[in-house]
């Protein structure tokens, strides 16, 4: 409860703020990707042991992967401690639990997307669901970053979003 109190609080800055400055929105976008993760139930195949860190991977721009590191420092997803990690690979990409793709990363994520179908990665991208593999988008609406969530895209990764987020975002099937 706790987890969709501060999602809520996050989605919540980014609505009260007129135009968000580059900077605050590769934070709130930052808080808001780490706290997605509660809501979200992996395979048990796809996290492991419970020593296994919890990985988030970021294709694109070095920025957001800053803020996510400021994000999650001594944080822990489902028991596990989160890293953040650029990714140039689908070796890489494959081993991610959440993968975010900035639009400078986004056609190289078309590239890998075919080979990440059966890799349990949790795409989140800024922006909208038409990219094949992107499960939740996160663009700026209307000065508001707004979560959209392709529900297809999560059942066909074996990916179970908790009902809570779905009552939150705008949902396609």
């Amino acid at each position: 409860m706790l987890a969709l109190v501060l999602l809520l609080a996050a989605v919540g800055l980014a609505v009260c703020r007129a135009q968000p400055s580059p900077a605050s929105e590769a934070h709130l976008r930052a808080a808001i990707i780490y706290n997605l993760t509660k809501f979200i139930d992996w395979p048990s195949w796809k996290l492991g042991d419970a020593q296994k860190e919890f990985v988030i991977g970021v294709i694109g721009n070095d920025a957001i992967a800053a803020e996510l590191n400021d994000a999650v420092r001594d944080k822990q997803v489902q028991g596990r401690p989160v890293v953040v990690q650029n990714v140039t690979t689908v070796l890489q990409a494959e081993q991610c639990h959440v993968l975010y793709v900035e639009n400078s990363g986004r056609r190289q994520f078309k590239e890998m997307a075919p080979k990440l179908s059966k890799a349990a990665v949790l795409a989140i991208s800024e922006n909208s669901l038409g990219d094949t593999g992107i499960v939740i988008a996160l663009p700026l609406v209307a000065n508001h970053i707004q979560i959209q969530v392709d529900l297809k895209a999560a059942q066909n990764l074996n990916l179970i979003i908790s009902s809570k987020l779905l009552h939150l975002a705008l949902v396609t099937h």
